[in-house]
């Protein structure tokens, strides 16, 4: 990940760590589902504030509206219900920890759903760490030296962890070309509704909180911990992949069991250190297998240097579903040879130092420029010089091969588009 999306990583971290601190303290005095009711409408005003600033482009689609509102049930009104309800019979802490487990429900579904999230013998490694970390979790309520109730506590946050894995992957296949701002304020939407509908039914007459400080967590959790948090999330799942996009839960326990410890005087036990322990290393483990991805990667494009083997486009086209997401094929003198696969409308932009050549594989690419428009059809190329601002547009999906000087930014002069890759995933 670049460095953009470790500070959005970092952030989120903890404020998702935090955020079972105030789940905690919130359920002392409202039901889950009227807590989740109000998280989720603070959650929507900063989001829609957000919009109303950005302005991004709605889809038209009603098959993205419907991938939305899936994303919503699944994603928010599901897991929070869960969470808050599990909260009134465990610790925050363990809590947090045992959300950790939603990176690995995302590498199992993932490797099945997404072409670019394969399962690796590594990360196969780290499903039964983590796995073995949860069972020590667990290990009191499952001999019964705890109440049943505590059982079923942990159990609705590991249902929570796996409704989760399931928006992140439906999000990564289904919405890649969609703004992140409008997923998360439409898929926060979407989830209120269903929530206040649940609300209505199940726990009325509503009971407000008197205390100031659940009120004061309501909000946090709806402006920070809602709000704030899916704009940051959608934006890793999007930008960094599902899978290292749900690695933020493994390292938000760590800031959970702080904070539960230290300021609810929640017992620190050998089950919850071990516990921790495991399942906070199993993502080291699955990041190592990032590295020696690349390490084979490595290996692998030395050997082909050495024989000269040869490359199928179309085979490395079927390897990813991303749009304006460009994957580096190779390197010659200094230059990167690049596929992407465009759909929809990129960013006026200009490359100060780089000379393109844009060469279409597949489908018809309109490029606009300040004077002209060019149309390029298959195995149609062009060539557009250094300073010359241009906009890409494809109505339907573009396979396209580049060839651009190394370093080159897909955005160019422009950094602050969602889209911007920094880092290539070679293929």
């Amino acid at each position: 990940m670049n460095l953009k999306q470790w500070m959005a990583f970092i952030l989120l971290a903890v404020i998702w760590g935090s955020s079972y601190l105030w789940i905690k303290i919130a359920v002392g005095e409202m039901g889950p589902f009227t807590l989740v009711a109000f998280r989720l409408l603070f959650g929507a005003i900063f989001l829609l504030a957000i919009v109303l600033i950005r302005r991004p482009e709605f889809p038209k689609q009603k098959s993205i509206w419907a991938s939305m509102a899936f994303v919503g049930l699944v994603n928010s009104a599901i897991p929070f219900v869960l969470i808050s309800w599990g909260e009134i019979y465990i610790d925050s802490a363990m809590a947090s920890i045992l959300i950790g487990a939603v990176p690995l429900f995302t590498l199992f579904i993932a490797h099945w759903t997404l072409k670019d999230d394969r399962m690796t013998i590594a990360k196969i490694l780290g499903l039964i760490i983590g796995f073995v970390g949860i069972i020590v979790l667990m290990s009191e309520s499952l001999t019964g030296g705890s109440s049943q109730n505590s059982l079923w506590g942990q159990l609705a946050m590991l249902a929570a962890a796996a409704s989760y894995a399931i928006g992140i992957t439906f999000t990564r296949r289904r919405l890649s070309d969609v703004s992140h701002s409008v997923q998360a304020l439409v898929s926060v939407i979407f989830a209120d509704t269903f929530i206040w509908v649940a609300t209505i039914g199940l726990e009325s007459p509503i009971q407000l909180p008197e205390a100031p400080i659940v009120w004061w967590a309501v909000l946090i959790l709806g402006f920070l911990g809602t709000g704030l948090a899916y704009r940051l999330f959608f934006y890793l799942i999007q930008s960094a992949g599902a899978t290292k996009a749900s690695m933020v839960t493994y390292v938000a326990p760590v800031v959970g069991v702080i904070l539960g410890v230290a300021f609810l005087n929640e017992a620190l036990t050998w089950q919850l250190i071990l516990g921790t322990i495991l399942v906070v290393g199993a993502v080291l483990v699955v990041n190592r297998s990032v590295s020696k991805k690349k390490f084979e990667t490595k290996i692998r494009n030395t050997v082909k240097e050495i024989f000269m083997d040869k490359i199928n486009i179309a085979e490395k086209f079927s390897q990813f579903d991303t749009h304006w997401d460009p994957k580096l094929l190779g390197e010659l003198n200094g230059q990167h040879v690049k596929i992407v696969k465009l759909k929809g409308e990129f960013v006026w932009h200009q490359h100060e130092h780089e000379d393109e050549l844009f060469l279409v594989v597949k489908g018809t690419l309109l490029v606009k420029f300040r004077d002209k428009d060019v149309e390029l059809n298959e195995g149609e190329m062009l060539i557009i010089p250094k300073g010359v601002e241009h906009l890409p547009i494809a109505k339907d999906e573009v396979h396209l091969l580049m060839f651009e000087p190394v370093g080159t930014v897909n955005t160019g002069n422009v950094t602050t588009d969602e889209r911007m890759v920094v880092e290539l995933e070679q293929i």
